[in-house]
């Protein structure tokens, strides 16, 4: 009897985990993993929390993710009609070959898309041809002489501004194949009309300098290439002369060094004066385990290192906290890159600092957010560009007086609001935003510390913060200058008297 209750109760204990076993069998059979085509994705909630606003589109949905929203829906018909207009203009009456090709594409599409779509094949064809009918013929009028005045979205520059803005939304995205079969479709065949150039030459509310679209089309030596609209930017934005500084690996030493002591720093929990970002240390974990690393094989020269180490940590909190205006004390001027095609071209040389002038306008902290969060999909070896330059710019402007001295240096162009606004922007632009593992902007920091370490300008630094930050301040050392001497020639004039 003992020996039979022991087998029931083996048999009840293992039928719960022969039932578990069997239901994770069924689930591994009918799973499959994320689409390697995944390109929109939607915005991590740790970002959307800073400013929610900023990843939703305002008038107009492209793609699944806000399709038939509230007040978005009011522009399907706007959609509707340019559809119509296309086919006036070709002489055609019938979509079919329109919807049969946007079906042929349907499966790719959806695995473009890291949230899987609820609508069913018609809905989602539909809303393909006309949210992609609807970018080009938009792209199209935006590059043509008319004046479109029976259009309202040609109206007002205000609407057209955030339809560009709506159109880089990262979650308002179309793959580009899509654009790409409707263009080949419509286009005109007197015509050499092409996706990239009709898109760049269109897109007028991108941050940074005018950059001419035969400068950026060797990129894209193959148009499969693209993603989508708000990756073709990108694309564009990327430095021409990225390949020259990840290939130079002497300057490489110096920053790395600079980057092994902040890490070091960081994870000893010491406070700097302006708080870092998020998971801004992340991208250093590893050399700081490096670090630790060389140190134990090397005590010698960790013995040397001790010797300087306060002032060494002073200085490597000077590259990572000064402010704009804390450089000016140094005396570093800021002047504007003007002959720079990339907004990421930051040069210091001969205490000059040369930044591409930024103009900041209603769409910018949207438009750079949606670049920032595209940038947190890509692999982590990729360079982070936009993500780089918020956390650069967020280390020189800390103070609405930060803002002031770039702007009246005209690198930043404020068309929205005061200096308060961009402080605030800057400030909060890269928190809990991914690095790259080497910014571009290494050998700038290695630069400026560099410059910040001689005698003389420390000298004139706190010159200028103690005795000439006001011009209550300056009055008050000339004045006492000139009782100085005037002591002087006093007590010379009395001693001569004697002789």
């Amino acid at each position: 009897m003992a020996q039979r209750a022991d087998h029931i109760s083996l048999s009840i204990q293992d039928e719960p985990a022969n039932h578990i076993s069997s239901r994770i069998q069924n689930e591994l059979a009918c799973f499959s993993p994320p689409p390697s085509e995944r390109c929109i994705f939607r915005v991590h909630d740790k970002l959307r929390t800073h400013n929610e606003k900023a990843y939703e589109p305002s008038i107009i949905a492209i793609g699944p993710y806000y399709h038939g929203k509230g007040k978005l829906q009011e522009m399907e018909e706007h959609k509707l009609w340019y559809l119509q207009q296309l086919l006036q203009r070709k002489n055609e009456t019938i979509v079919d070959k329109y919807v049969m090709a946007m079906s042929d594409m349907e499966e790719r599409a959806r695995k473009c898309y890291a949230e899987s779509s609820s609508l069913d094949k018609t809905d989602f064809v539909k809303m393909m041809l006309l949210d992609g009918v609807f970018v080009i013929e938009f792209f199209r009028k935006c590059n043509s002489k008319s004046n479109y005045e029976d259009d309202p979205l040609f109206q007002f520059w205000a609407i057209q501004g955030q339809v560009f803005c709506d159109l880089l939304l990262l979650e308002n995205q179309l793959p580009f194949f899509i654009l790409v079969q409707l263009l080949n479709m419509t286009r005109d065949p007197n015509t050499e009309e092409d996706i990239i150039s009709l898109a760049l030459s269109s897109l007028e509310v991108v941050p940074g300098p005018d950059i001419p679209v035969d400068d950026v089309k060797h990129l894209f030596h193959l148009v499969d290439d693209v993603k989508h609209l708000l990756h073709l930017v990108h694309r564009s934005m990327c430095p021409s002369f990225a390949n020259e500084n990840e290939n130079d690996q002497d300057k490489g030493k110096d920053e790395d060094s600079m980057y092994l002591s902040f890490a070091k720093k960081q994870m000893k929990g010491s406070t700097a004066k302006k708080k870092m970002k998020g998971s801004m240390c992340l991208p250093f974990a590893k050399k700081s385990k490096s670090y630790g690393e060389e140190n134990e094989n090397d005590q010698d020269k960790g013995k040397d290192e001790d010797k300087n180490k306060g002032k060494d940590k002073d200085e490597d909190e000077d590259v990572f906290t000064y402010t704009a205006t804390e450089l000016q004390e140094f005396g570093i001027e800021f002047k504007v890159a003007k002959e720079s095609n990339s907004l990421f071209n930051i040069k210091f040389a001969n205490g000059s600092m040369e930044i591409p002038r930024l103009v900041i306008d209603d769409w910018t902290e949207s438009i750079l957010r949606n670049l920032i969060a595209y940038e947190q999909f890509t692999p982590g070896g990729q360079q982070k560009y936009v993500s780089d330059y918020a956390n650069f710019m967020d280390f020189l402007v800390n103070s609405p007086k930060d803002a002031a001295l770039l702007r009246c240096s005209r690198i930043i162009v404020n068309l929205s609001g005061d200096d308060i606004a961009v402080c605030n922007m800057f400030n909060k632009l890269s928190n809990d935003v991914m690095l790259s593992p080497k910014p571009y902007h290494n050998q700038v920091f290695t630069d400026v510390r560099k410059y910040c370490r001689r005698p003389s300008n420390k000298w004139m630094a706190n010159l200028r913060h103690n005795y000439f930050n006001s011009p209550w301040a300056s009055i008050s050392v000339v004045a006492a200058v000139v009782l100085l001497l005037l002591t002087v020639a006093q007590t010379i004039f009395s001693a001569l008297s004697y002789i």
